[in-house]
C-alpha cells in the first residue's frame, strides 16, 4: 500500500493528490536503494512537479533520511535534518535583524550552490 501524503499550500488547506501511486512508489524504491545520482523532473507548467518533490521530502523524512527541499523561484526551503535543530539553537542567540541577515545569506548561498551543481550536471 502506497502512503498518501497531504501537502499544505496555505494555512488550513491540505491537499491529498490522487493518481500519484507510481510516483510515490518510485520515491520509496529510491529510498530503499539509497539512490545517489541526480534525478531530473520535468513536465509542463502546473502538472505537479513541485508538489511531487515536496511529497518526496515527506516520504524520505519518514524513511529517516536527511532531506532538503529548495525551490529558489518561490524562496521556499524545507529541511528535514539535524541541521534545523542546530540553526534553531543558534538563532535563539541572536536578534531578529541578525536572523534576517543570516537567512538572506543562506538563501544566496543555497541558490549559488544549486546553480553551480546544475552547471556541473550539464557539462
Amino acid at each position: 500500500m502506497v502512503k498518501k501524503v497531504k501537502l499544505s499550500f496555505v494555512p488550513g488547506l491540505e491537499v491529498e493528490f490522487v493518481d500519484r501511486n507510481s510516483g510515490i512508489q518510485q520515491i520509496l524504491e529510491w529510498g530503499e536503494k539509497s539512490t545517489w545520482h541526480p534525478v531530473v523532473v520535468f513536465g509542463p507548467e502546473g502538472c505537479g512537479k513541485s508538489a511531487w518533490l515536496r511529497q518526496a521530502t515527506e516520504i524520505l523524512r519518514d524513511m529517516e533520511f536527511d532531506v532538503m527541499y529548495v525551490n529558489p523561484m518561490y524562496k521556499e526551503f524545507t529541511a528535514h535534518t539535524d541541521v534545523k535543530e542546530v540553526v534553531a539553537k543558534e538563532f535563539a542567540k541572536i536578534n531578529q535583524q541578525q536572523r534576517q541577515q543570516v537567512l538572506e545569506k543562506l538563501r544566496i548561498e543555497i541558490r549559488s550552490s544549486a546553480i553551480e551543481r546544475y552547471r556541473q550536471i550539464l557539462t
